[in-house]
């Protein structure tokens, strides 16, 4: 991830070359969740900077006009259309694209590492035992983060031994979905999921149509997460928690996109030039809810064993503990791990407490003691040296990277 340079002192009159405020326009969606926090991002760039004028509208052609007409300095927008596209740089303005729809060359990019959102998806069902999986997109082959996500959700299952189905991604032609009508898209969709083999965990291209996938599992009785668990992108809470059950998703940085956007904006109405690569956030990991909160294990007792890791990652556990719940043969329950899941109970074990570090480092400001006595871990030191071992980063420096305040 590309590191933030500070403006200068004295940015927004550098900038457009005169002491008066910089005006920006911020052409994004509100109605979506990475819209919202990328609109949240640029708002605390100018909070601690200062001295933007800031014009917002949604990202089709016809409200951007109205913008246009107020000559704005420089312009963060989601160029998710040829036609905004075209709108937008016909202004010959400084312009950050936080959109990863369109291949833009010369144009100056912030946004999300999507092939990096489709590996953290499977790695999410993989590491739940799943071995079926599928990926439902809108069908557009034009929208470059569609593929991208499918091709690192395909990717990191083919490296694991694991096949994907897919619908709306790939080589087969299908309408756009949402240009359906609701019967042929239920229809379609249904007999896509009832033809998978179960259990399946199914990544949709983004929270909005992880949804309407979880609306149609209810009409056609295929229990989710049972049957089929769900995950979507972008940690919509809004969407996430309206769904039934609650969805499971990827967290996307919008937030620090904002900010990384808004940096880059001013540095380019100072006279820098247009980065050579687009700077492209990871995301922090899958936020499990009910969706996908579960596993696909067929083995009673290795379910069970796995279900009391996670459910006690907050605290120490060893072996010990795990056979006192579940009443079998240690070595048995280790070849079962290793089998099944490819690494021993210690290392489930660690795997289980480190996942719980991570959302506190990124989440909170707890210290460091903090967070290891609350992720499972003796000390803070062991919780460095695990860290580290497995992740090749210290706990302070993933939280430099990761942690928004």
């Amino acid at each position: 991830m590309a590191s933030k340079a500070a403006p200068p002192k004295d940015a927004h009159a550098n900038a457009v070359g005169r002491a008066s405020p910089a005006r920006v326009a911020l052409v994004a969606a509100p109605t979506f969740g990475y819209g919202r926090e990328l609109m949240m991002g640029v708002r605390s760039y100018i909070l601690e900077r200062g001295g933007w004028l800031v014009h917002t509208c949604q990202p089709e052609v016809q409200f951007f006009k109205a913008v246009a007409g107020w000559n704005p300095d420089g312009i963060i927008a989601y160029l998710s259309s040829e036609r905004l596209a075209k709108a937008v740089l016909a202004l010959r303005k400084p312009v950050v694209n936080v959109s990863g729809a369109l291949d833009l060359p010369g144009v100056a990019r912030v946004g999300t590492d999507d092939v990096a959102v489709g590996r953290t998806a499977a790695q999410h069902g993989l590491e739940r035992g799943f071995r079926h999986f599928g990926y439902i997109s809108h069908g557009s082959r034009r929208v470059r983060w569609e593929q991208e996500r499918f091709e690192g959700f395909r990717t990191a299952l083919k490296e694991a031994g694991q096949a994907c189905h897919s619908f709306g991604a790939g080589h087969r032609p299908i309408p756009n979905l949402f240009l359906m009508r609701w019967s042929e898209l239920q229809g379609r969709v249904r007999d896509w999921i009832r033809r998978l083999p179960k259990p399946v965990l199914i990544l949709a291209c983004n929270d909005d149509l992880a949804c309407l996938v979880s609306e149609i599992c209810r009409h056609a009785h295929i229990a989710v997460p049972e049957e089929a668990a769900l995950v979507g992108v972008d940690n919509d809470e809004y969407l996430c928690k309206m769904a039934y059950p609650p969805l499971s998703s990827v967290r996307t940085q919008g937030e620090r996109i904002g900010v990384e956007a808004a940096s880059l904006l001013d540095r380019l109405m100072g006279g820098a030039s247009v980065p050579p690569a687009p700077v492209l956030l990871p995301p922090l990991g899958v936020v499990t809810r009910q969706s996908s909160d579960g596993t696909a294990l067929e083995d009673a007792e290795l379910a069970e064993a796995v279900r009391f890791i996670r459910e006690h990652a907050d605290r120490p556990i060893g072996v010990r503990n795990i056979l006192q719940n579940v009443p079998v043969a240690r070595r048995w329950l280790e070849r079962k791990f290793r089998a099944h899941l490819g690494r021993t109970i210690y290392h489930e074990i660690c795997r289980a407490h480190l996942e719980r570090a991570k959302v506190l480092l990124s989440d909170t400001d707890l210290p460091m003691p903090s967070v290891a006595s609350r992720s499972g871990f003796r000390n803070a030191a062991r919780l460095c040296l695990v860290f580290r071992r497995l992740t090749g980063l210290t706990p302070t420096e993933y939280r430099r990277q990761f942690h928004w305040p």
